[in-house]
Order: structure tokens, then C-alpha cells, then sequence
């Protein structure tokens, strides 16, 4: 776990040289760098062999790497928890189609992010127009949906459950 500057793998006997035997390449020098993430534990692991020139890995070699594996494992954490979102939201939205009720979800704006029912048969209304456009204008001002999309709109934070004929 920790850092590792090995001027001559050939005398670390923690080097196996099966893959020099196989390849007929010569790895001289080496430098390890673990990678951790936000709680410390090691998710990956960096390696470079043989510096240009000959050349051994210096301390300032080492702290580029550790600042690449730094990177690297931010790069790691947000690829896993984008995983994590997309996979709770697949199950969200496998719980929302499975509602009897109708639900959509608009955006601050006013416009369709998603419903659990086809538009179409549901209200008749086509379902690309309404996530491409203001709820104003696909639902007829007269009804209490209506209403309460446009109370719900400009008060955020409630909520309204009714019952509607389906």
C-alpha cells in the first residue's frame, strides 16, 4: 500500500521476469503507486517501467504519479457513483410503471421529464410535444389538472393526490 521506487527490478525479489523471458523486452526501473479512494482503501494501482533515457524515477516522477493516481481515483469514484444513480433510477422508474396511477414528473420549467403512463391514451396527448414543451400548452387551462400543475409549479415544494379516471 504504499509507494514504490525500484531503481533495478532484477534485484527486487518481488519482480517476476516471466514476462521479459516471453516478450524479450527488459524492464530495468519501476515505479508503483497505489490509488486510493475518499476512505483511503486501495481501488487501483498505477506502474511505469523504465524511464526515458535509462534514467531512474526521481521523487519529483513520484509526485506527478501520485498526483495522476490522485485524479484517477476521483475519475473512479464518479464513474461508480454515476453507475449507482443510473442503477437506482432504473429501479425508480420500473417501480413508477408499475403505479396504476398516472405520475409525471415536470422539471421546473414546466415541461415533462417523465410519466409512468402513456400520454397518448391517458390524456391524449402526444408525449414528445409535452417534453419538448411548457404543460400550458398541451393542457387545456379549464381543468383542475391544469390548476394544479400550475400551483405546483410555483409552489415548489407541494404536493396534490387526487384520484383521476383512468
Amino acid at each position: 500500500g504504499i509507494p514504490e521506487n525500484i531503481k533495478d527490478v532484477y534485484y527486487d525479489p518481488r519482480f517476476n521476469n516471466e514476462i521479459d523471458k516471453l516478450t524479450g523486452y527488459r524492464t530495468k526501473s519501476m515505479l508503483c503507486m497505489p490509488t486510493r479512494d475518499t476512505e483511503g482503501t486501495i481501488i487501483a494501482c498505477f506502474q511505469v517501467i523504465n524511464k526515458k533515457d535509462g534514467l531512474t524515477f526521481t521523487k519529483e516522477d513520484e509526485t506527478v504519479l501520485e498526483i495522476f493516481s490522485e485524479h484517477a481515483a476521483a475519475a473512479i469514484q464518479s464513474s461508480k457513483t454515476f453507475h449507482t444513480i443510473l442503477e437506482n433510477n432504473s429501479y425508480l422508474m420500473n417501480i413508477l410503471k408499475s403505479l396504476n396511477s398516472m405520475v409525471m414528473i415536470l422539471g421546473e420549467d414546466g415541461v415533462l421529464d417523465t410519466a409512468n403512463h402513456d400520454l397518448s391514451s391517458v390524456l391524449g396527448i402526444d408525449e414528445d410535444f409535452a417534453k419538448t414543451n411548457h404543460f400550458s400548452t398541451w393542457i387545456d387551462p379549464e381543468t383542475s389538472l391544469y390548476k394544479d400543475l400550475k400551483y405546483i409549479i410555483e409552489h415548489k415544494n407541494v404536493r396534490i393526490k387526487k384520484k383521476a379516471q383512468m
